[in-house]
């Protein structure tokens, strides 16, 4: 992941030529303990401000949000394309989004970037606060920014979420939310800078949909495993309803998780009850549906139940074998 090293300024670190190399090796190695939580919260309140980046992410306002104006997010064009294959392919004119984007330098029109299916998002609402081409109001910065704007990108992707996939390119630290009883609060919309704060935990589902589209596979790891992490502290309709949720089907990682997970004994009775309780009165699934899952979930029982049985076997197997060489040795 990238270094803080890269970007200033550098957190109390003399930058200048003229610091002594031992002052130099001594910052480089306070810096390098610090773990990736306090590097995050370091580095936040840069996410907000657009000195020294180049490229502007302009989240819309949710829906029922009291905040009308949309949220501000500024990242390094560099740093995006080194970690994401998706901003790599876009900043490179290799998509056809690659010219809207390009001629937003020019305040001729800017890259409106839609939210994954199944990520959740705002309201394309621009038009109705702000003509496009016209200036952002700077809600998060009233400052200069010491280089010009070059790129600026509209998005329905919520503002919690970008943010956290941004603070995890610059700085490798994501918190995720361990269980659906933990009630995600946003942070303050104008964060001191000088008393920053880490964000709340995000959900893993909508950040494991994120990465997979930006194409960031490390992170689309950590939020595999936070899910599954999260489903199994979750009560079983939480499970129960990821068996049958249409976009967790379409990504097969995703979809081979639940039915893992699913697949202990135990859990498949609680959700067989799940479903004689729910099935006609909250999912409207139908029977035939029901009836694949029902069959491969049962077919994993059965596997899992075997290959138990084949390792107790096994272990059976070396016991004697240890008890009979003993007797020979030792009578």
């Amino acid at each position: 992941m990238p270094s803080l090293l890269n970007f200033t300024p550098s957190f109390g670190v003399p930058s200048s030529s003229s610091a002594s190399s031992s002052e130099s090796r001594s910052s480089s190695s306070a810096r390098s303990s610090l773990d990736p939580a306090e590097v995050a919260t370091r580095f936040l309140p840069f996410l907000l401000s657009p000195s020294p980046s180049d490229v502007l992410f302009v989240c819309a306002a949710q829906a029922g949000s009291p905040h009308v104006e949309p949220k501000q997010l500024w990242a390094s064009k560099s740093l995006l394309s080194r970690e994401s294959g998706y901003f790599a392919a876009l900043f490179s004119g290799e998509w056809s989004e690659s010219a809207e984007l390009e001629q937003g330098r020019t305040g001729e029109g800017e890259l409106w970037l839609e939210a994954p299916e199944g990520v959740g998002g705002g309201e394309k609402m621009f038009e109705h606060n702000h003509a496009v081409g016209q200036p952002l109001p700077h809600t998060l910065y009233s400052g200069t920014p010491s280089a010009p704007l070059r790129f600026t990108i509209r998005t329905s992707i919520r503002f919690p979420l970008l943010r956290a996939v941004l603070l995890y390119l610059y700085t490798s630290h994501i918190s995720f939310l361990t269980s659906p009883k933990v009630k995600h609060i946003d942070f303050p919309l104008l964060d001191a800078p000088n008393t920053p704060s880490l964000p709340p935990p995000v959900p893993p589902l909508p950040i494991y949909l994120l990465a997979e589209y930006f194409d960031i596979p490390s992170l689309q790891s950590l939020a595999l495993e936070a899910y599954s992490s999260f489903l199994l502290s979750s009560p079983s309709p939480t499970l129960f309803l990821s068996l049958f949720d249409s976009t967790i089907a379409l990504h097969s990682d995703l979809h081979e998780l639940v039915l893992d997970l699913a697949s202990s004994a135990e859990m498949w009775a609680e959700l067989r009850g799940e479903w004689r309780e729910n099935r006609r009165e909250v999912l409207g699934i139908d029977e035939e549906r029901w009836a694949w899952t029902r069959d491969e979930v049962e077919r994993r029982v059965w596997v899992r139940a075997e290959m138990g049985k084949a390792a107790e076997e096994e272990r059976e197997r070396e016991e004697t074998r240890k008890r009979t060489l003993a007797t020979v040795w030792f009578g």
